[in-house]
């Protein structure tokens, strides 16, 4: 593969890997003619649509935040492989020599690339030739001329030339970048001013001991309670085969308004760097709602003075669905009932319900949510899978979700509570105003058919990390023009 579209020798592991990838999907085992690996080992039938020659020239799409009005939209560089169970390509820049995974390539599969094997050198470190070739035949002939150099001068020629050298190399190394004054620098003011009240404790024997510790049991009792309604797992004895996981507890304060008193709270989250891919999960995507299809619908709903209502799931993860068998030792503060506090290493945690942690946590939340979706007659659109449409009581409905955050929009307050109604019975939400969604803040005037939206609590909140709130402001006209109904 290498030889025949003249790439370089050490891209020989992209190369070993391209050829597994393409036999696993289309080789057939002698004993089993129907199925090729990939589909003995997945259940699943091969897509082979995206794959293209290796070693192609490939011409990898610059997004526009990138580039200049006149710069080129595409950096052209060379096929090497496929990123794992993704559709993505692994392209390598001949430039730079590194490999880089793009889903927004144009190949140019008739055309074989020029990039045979090179040195293995820096070629920044090579160095120009001190004199060019008119220059030395010059020289050879000033030197036929003159004969009469005596030996002290030749020295000193020669100690200028080190000198000439030394000062170029160091020039090299010092670059053209002029430094700022050294004695005028001096620490941030917010490293001195940086002081937490509430001290966050790292892990949970430290959380029981430390400071606000009545606070922090309080928090780990309320999040295993939450979890013992949940049935996120089950206790089964150990087995000598099986492959666990380990779990840690993360805490927090959330302060809603600076005058009010911070709540403390405690998150179990799973190890989920030791899961391992194709045993305990394969597939990890999970839609979000786009910035673009949220202004759409906000826009949509000030147009036809829709009624619109916020809502948060709490604990959302936890209602996700396994399909993989996960074992997870105990979690630290978790009583085993019958067993003892001392004896539960002869114990592990089956997970039935998804985790905070997990690789699969996202995309199982994502299914357990649509699963109810579609029960009650709301389907996602094609345009943004994250936008869910339907009928309930003859009147149409609009459904926004962002991870756990959801926008309802309808005609009727009646239906949008039934709605509610059905939403709080499957899961514990929390119900919001519809002023603030996603970091977005929300204004509406309903008489004139007006929608203002910003991101001010994002700008303070910025403004007072880097300590600019007393900076100088700027005045900045702009326009509000209302868009004509045509």
């Amino acid at each position: 593969m290498l030889h025949t579209r003249k790439l370089a020798n050490y891209l020989w592991a992209e190369a070993i890997n391209t050829a597994v990838y393409l036999l696993n999907r289309t080789l057939v085992p002698k004993r089993n003619n129907s199925k090729t690996p990939y589909e003995l080992w997945t259940r699943k039938k091969p897509d082979l649509s995206h794959v293209r020659v290796f070693g192609s020239v490939a011409y990898v799409h610059i997004p526009k935040q990138f580039v200049k009005k006149f710069d080129a939209r595409a950096t052209k560089m060379i096929l090497v492989g496929y990123d794992g169970e993704s559709t993505n390509y692994r392209v390598f820049c001949p430039q730079t020599k590194k490999v880089s995974i793009s889903r927004n390539v144009t190949f140019d599969e008739e055309s074989v690339s020029s990039h045979e094997a090179e040195k293995e050198y820096d070629s920044e470190w090579i160095w120009p030739a001190s004199t060019t070739k008119d220059e030395d035949d010059g020289e050879e002939d000033q030197q036929t001329s003159d004969t009469s150099v005596s030996d002290a001068e030749f020295e000193d020629v020669n100690n200028e030339d080190e000198n000439i050298v030394s000062a170029m190399s160091n020039s090299r190394s010092a670059g053209s970048i002029k430094l700022r004054d050294r004695s005028l620098l001096r620490s941030p003011d917010r490293y001195s001013v940086n002081v937490a009240t509430i001290q966050i404790p790292h892990d949970f024997s430290e959380a029981k001991q430390g400071p606000n510790a009545a606070q922090w049991r309080q928090a780990i009792e309320h999040e295993l309670q939450a979890h013992e309604r949940n049935g996120t797992w089950t206790f089964i004895p150990r087995d000598q085969s099986m492959r666990t996981i380990d779990s840690k507890w993360v805490f927090k304060t959330v302060c809603p308004d600076g005058n009010e008193a911070p709540r403390f709270k405690a998150r179990l989250c799973a190890r989920g760097f030791m899961q391992r891919q194709g045993v305990d999960f394969n597939e990890t995507f999970s839609p979000v709602l786009r910035y673009d299809s949220l202004r759409v619908l906000l826009a949509y709903i000030t147009q036809e003075d829709l009624e619109m209502l916020t809502f948060d799931v709490c604990s959302a993860f936890l209602y996700g669905e396994l399909e993989e068998q996960i074992y997870m030792e105990v979690p630290e503060g978790v009583m085993v009932k019958d067993v003892g506090d001392n004896n539960t290493k002869d114990v592990v945690c089956l997970l039935r319900k998804s985790l905070y942690g997990l690789k699969q946590a996202p995309r199982c939340w994502n299914a357990r949510f649509k699963k109810f979706l579609y029960k009650n007659n709301l389907h996602e659109c094609e345009a943004d899978k994250c936008i869910f449409t339907g009928s309930v009581k003859g009147e149409k409905i609009i459904l926004a979700l962002f991870v756990d955050d959801g926008l309802l929009a309808c005609s009727s307050k009646e239906t949008i509570n039934s709605i509610l109604h059905e939403l709080n019975k499957e899961f514990d939400i929390t119900i919001g105003d519809g002023s603030f969604f996603i970091g977005v803040q929300i204004s509406r005037d309903r008489m004139s058919k007006s929608m203002l939206i910003n991101q001010s609590s994002y700008i303070v909140e910025i403004l007072d990390k880097f300590h600019m709130k007393d900076a100088k402001l700027m005045i900045y006209l702009y326009v509000l023009e209302r868009l004509s109904d045509h």
